[in-house]
């Protein structure tokens, strides 16, 4: 920007001395130099605004890159938690909850990386599983509680593993286990 603004200086500076040389020398269209040295001078204020909105519109962008740069270092997995709470029904219940990042393998981008070395927009990891297990007073009501979290259209998938019928408190309830994938780039689902 600097640059551009000594650059727009000197060239203004040498048009006048140029305007001033053709006066000097005995130019015969004095007015035709004026009127290309307004419209030089109109140039330059324009240009002046233009780099004024440039420079705001680099400033917003260097703010949402930086948030996009923050979330994805520190994601807000609060929002995940309270989401998959409202999916519970009255006869659901978990009492296991725990988000892993998953391995990509070796053919694909390392599964994290230095939080220094993530660019914009980037994640430190680009899969998570979330692995739930918990009790439903019927199989139906499992059913249901994974149909609720595929609804939710945050999943790439949900895997339901296991599920037994076994003793809670004072009755039978069935005892469910269940993986749901997450993308960490928030492309889960079309």
């Amino acid at each position: 920007m600097r640059t551009w603004a000594t650059a727009l200086g000197v060239y203004g500076v040498l048009l006048g001395a140029t305007y001033v040389a053709c006066l000097a020398f005995g130019a015969d269209d004095g007015q035709a130099v004026l009127e290309q040295m307004r419209h030089s001078t109109e140039r330059f204020r324009k240009a002046g605004k233009e780099i004024h909105t440039l420079r705001a519109s680099l400033t917003e962008a260097s703010r949402q890159i930086a948030a996009a740069h923050s979330l994805a270092q520190n994601p807000d997995w609060s929002l995940l938690l309270a989401m998959v709470a409202r999916e519970l029904s009255d006869d659901v219940v978990l009492d296991r909850c725990s988000l892993a990042p998953v391995d990509t393998g070796a053919d694909e981008k390392p599964s994290a990386a230095p939080a220094e070395a993530l660019g914009a927009g980037e994640v430190l990891y680009q899969r998570y599983l979330l692995d739930l297990s918990g009790f439903a007073q019927t199989q139906m009501g499992v059913s249901q509680f994974v149909l609720r979290l595929e609804n939710s259209r945050l999943f790439e998938s949900i895997r339901l593993i296991k599920t037994q019928k076994r003793q809670f408190m004072d009755s039978q309830a069935v005892s469910f286990r269940i993986e749901c994938a997450l993308s960490g780039t928030g492309d889960n689902r079309p």
